[in-house]
This record gives C-alpha cells, sequence and structure tokens, in this order.
C-alpha cells in the first residue's frame, strides 16, 4: 500500500520539509486543505509547494509549523511502536484536559501555532522528555 504523495525528487530542504510533512499527514488522515489550515498557507500554495518542491521557498511561519509537525510524528515513533497508534494517535478522542475529549487533531485544526506546539509538548511529555 502506497500512501505517499507523489513529488518530485529535491534537495532543495524547504521542499523536502513540505514534502515529508505532507506524507506524514497524509497518513494521519489529513486531506489537503487540512494540511494547508494546519501549515498556515492557503490551499493553491501548498498544492503548488506539493507540484515543484524544488522551488519551495517556505517563510518562518511554514518552516516552524512544519518543524513542529515532524517533531510531533518523531513523538509519536518513539512512544509507540504499533502503526496503529503512531497513525491513529491524532484522530483518536483523547482524555486529556488539554484535548477536552476530543482527537489531537481537532486541537491541530484550530489553525494556531501555539495548538501544534502544546500538541508537540503533550507527546513529549508522555516520555518525561518536555
Amino acid at each position: 500500500m502506497n500512501t505517499a504523495i507523489a513529488t518530485k525528487p529535491t534537495k532543495n530542504p524547504d521542499g523536502v520539509g513540505i514534502s515529508t510533512c505532507a506524507n506524514i499527514m497524509k497518513l494521519w488522515g489529513f486531506n489537503q486543505a487540512e494540511m494547508a489550515i494546519t501549515l498556515g498557507t492557503p490551499k493553491p500554495t501548498l498544492q503548488r509547494y506539493l507540484a515543484s518542491p524544488e522551488k519551495t521557498k517556505l517563510n518562518r511561519d511554514a518552516l516552524d509549523r512544519v518543524s513542529y509537525v515532524l517533531n510531533i510524528h518523531a513523538g509519536l515513533r518513539m512512544f509507540f511502536s504499533n502503526p496503529e497508534n503512531i497513525y491513529g494517535f491524532i484522530n483518536m478522542k483523547n482524555s486529556n484536559p488539554l484535548f477536552n475529549s476530543a482527537p489531537p487533531k481537532s486541537m491541530i485544526l484550530e489553525g494556531s501555532m501555539e495548538n501544534l506546539i502544546a500538541v508537540t509538548k503533550h507527546i513529549y511529555a508522555l516520555r518525561g522528555q518536555w
């Protein structure tokens, strides 16, 4: 099963980052509109980035958002050993007060950088690393 988003190979760090981030979010079940919200960029811009990653130049905000998504994924991979939790955690209802019985995805899709930071900190705190 190939679930990766097809992008052209690139050595451009911004293009690598956005492509990797999009592939992770696709595995989390995000559609492109949700990816755009998470990355704080209009959907047509995201589509342009994914179509031509070698030409992608992300601003500081987008780079920070990509970094938080990558760190959320890394934290989930450190905490969980099974793919169902690594890729499903974001969509699972969570009883932690931070999430108010909603899945972390709901908080992420509010679109704020603060929420990405909070989700990242929560996941790393599960392992006592924050």
